[in-house]
């Protein structure tokens, strides 16, 4: 956990306009409540250096390339996690 950004903390003071960012993501009327902390955004270091494995090569020499890939740490991290032995 950390302190909130200081752009945060201004946010939660003096409020936004609801909109929908260019993302797409609906960005509400009202924040969530205040909870004094964020969670980092580097809770899990796994290096994404796989994109150009022999995998990879073919799928980005296309004309549109998959949007989404993941590490192959990322997803056994979630395997371990929600595998029971």
């Amino acid at each position: 956990m950390k302190p909130y950004s200081q752009s945060r903390q201004n946010l939660l003071k003096n409020g936004y306009k609801a909109n929908i960012c260019p993302g797409g993501h609906e960005i509400p009327e009202k924040l969530p409540k205040d909870n004094e902390v964020a969670i980092s955004p580097n809770l899990l270091k796994i290096a994404n250096t796989g994109l150009n494995s022999a995998y990879f090569r073919p799928v980005n020499k296309r004309k549109k390339p998959h949007p989404v890939s993941y590490p192959l740490g990322f997803v056994e991290f979630f395997i371990k996690l929600l595998t029971v032995d």
